[in-house]
């Protein structure tokens, strides 16, 4: 929100670990679309 109030366009955000707790939800709520190099589940896969 901070910066469409500025005057950006903002139509895409890339994170490098969605960790799945409702942020991506709230992300595409507001219209913006999102990308996650890696998933917190993906993460906790590779423990096994």
């Amino acid at each position: 929100e901070a910066l469409r109030e500025a005057g950006a366009t903002v139509e895409r955000a890339l994170v490098v670990v969605d960790r799945e707790e409702g942020g991506r939800e709230n992300i595409e709520d507001a219209g913006v679309e999102m990308e996650a190099l890696v998933t917190a589940s993906e993460l906790l896969a590779d423990r096994d």
